[in-house]
């Protein structure tokens, strides 16, 4: 009874490891993506020069 309690509890902590595994790999996707479109706003936003619009504010 005892050794059959501690397969079950191993079982579950490898799903909970393999839950925590593809948790982790969504956030870090989604933090790929929010940066992909900070990196595409910055791209629209261009003044006359074809500058990023924050060019000013990073290089003087």
């Amino acid at each position: 009874m005892k050794a059959k309690a501690q397969s079950i509890t191993v079982e579950q902590q490898q799903e909970q490891q393999q839950m925590q595994a593809i948790l982790d790999g969504l956030t870090a996707d989604e933090m790929d993506m929010d940066f992909a479109m900070e990196q595409m706003e910055a791209m629209e936003k261009r003044d006359a020069d074809g500058r990023p619009a924050n060019y000013n504010r990073r290089y003087r």
